[in-house]
């Protein structure tokens, strides 16, 4: 009787350890999977970290380019109005005297 009772529970935990051998191997079934789409992953992120340099470099450029546009065309615009100014200057005096 103690011996049938013992096979028992020997039984019940051998069953529970094949359960949980069977939810191991679906847990390193997807751990395989994740590992593979992270591979993927770290591909892409390269490739596309690749084709960004390149850009960037460019944006640095456009960026001193439309800087010295905009410092030249303060530069006229200051030029023109005082130029403006001058000619105002002298055809006021010109209706003066």
């Amino acid at each position: 009787m103690i011996f049938q009772n013992l096979r028992r529970e020997l039984n019940r935990l051998h069953d529970k350890l094949d359960r949980l051998d069977s939810r191991l191997d679906k847990v390193d079934v997807h751990l395989a999977t994740y590992n593979e789409q992270l591979s993927i992953h770290i591909k892409r992120t390269e490739l596309l970290e690749n084709k960004v340099d390149p850009l960037a470099k460019r944006v640095i450029e456009s960026r001193s380019v439309t800087e010295f546009l905009a410092k030249s065309a303060k530069f006229v615009a200051w030029g023109v109005s005082l130029c403006g100014g001058i000619a105002g200057i002298v055809w006021t005096l010109s209706r003066i005297l």
